[in-house]
């Protein structure tokens, strides 16, 4: 006899087969945003540089919704009909299942990972951003990873992140210091307990805005180790929305859009924008 979680997960699989077909048949997302006119953007209220809301405006800023500000005319171009935006925000924490909802059409700046390909559809990379190292004042900027992975070479970096697990890939000669958050890595690397730590490129910009005192450079070593970030598009039997916004993103990559959308966004958060190498193709 079935067991009851089985029948559960039949109907389960029953239910979105259903939902798929009815999706697909429907349009999908390309079939919603087309009738409507307008396209449900993501967005963070209060996560420099990826998007944020100045207090007293009601403007958006940061690379998400540049990135949407980029692709509403040139959709609007292909399907012959104006786009109009509307910002919805959401977090990181819900920004998947707001996309599976329907309540986002696109999401922007989602880390690859498998368990987000099951969720979304993925097109893209939407941007590449490499992985830097930070030294601390007074410690050699090298070129390589090489250079970085000797025994001698202390890397403090927080626990569980895809940057400690970078350290522990690339860097497995040098002495590896684990803390459980932020403040107390970064106090281990201004008493002289760690020399370096690896950082993705926005965060090294940023760190070395908020404590210039401490860090006294960053590198993009060789050789390069990309992380590609993505769009998120509801899964909806249809694909062709995922598909356009997959040649977008390949066009806006080969012909520097997005490394400028990018570097708007870095300098409106205040950032260092003179060094751009940390952003790949």
């Amino acid at each position: 006899m079935q067991s009851f979680v089985g029948k559960l997960l039949g109907l389960g699989m029953v239910l979105a087969s259903t939902v798929s077909m009815a999706n697909a048949q429907d349009g999908g997302v390309w079939g919603k945003v087309t009738s409507s006119g307008e396209l449900n953007c993501g967005v963070l209220t209060d996560h420099i540089p990826a998007s944020w809301k100045p207090a007293g405006t009601e403007k958006y800023l940061g690379y998400i919704p540049n990135f949407c500000r980029a692709i509403a005319p040139a959709l609007a171009k292909d399907i012959g009909k104006e786009i109009k935006i509307n910002y919805v925000p959401t977090s990181w924490a819900t920004v998947v299942l707001d996309t599976q909802s329907g309540r986002i059409d696109l999401a922007g700046g989602l880390s690859v990972t498998e368990e987000r390909k099951k969720a979304v559809d993925m097109p893209g990379p939407a941007y590449v951003l490499s992985d830097t190292i930070l030294v601390r004042k007074g410690f050699p900027v090298y070129k390589t990873w090489e250079e970085y992975n000797k025994p001698e070479v202390r890397s403090a970096n927080t626990t569980g992140t895809s940057t400690e697990r970078t350290s522990l890939k690339l860097l497995p000669k040098a002495e590896q210091l684990s803390f459980k958050d932020r403040p107390s890595m970064l106090l281990a690397m201004q008493s002289g307990r760690a020399d370096i730590t690896v950082s993705a490129f926005v965060a090294a910009l940023g760190a070395m805005k908020e404590a210039p005192e401490l860090f006294g450079g960053w590198v993009v070593p060789e050789p390069r180790n990309d992380q590609p970030s993505a769009f998120g598009v509801r899964k909806d039997g249809d694909g062709r929305f995922a598909a356009w916004l997959q040649k977008w993103s390949d066009a806006a990559r080969a012909d520097g859009t997005v490394q400028e959308l990018l570097r708007d966004a870095l300098a409106e958060g205040g950032l260092d924008v003179s060094d751009m190498s940390g952003v790949g193709k």
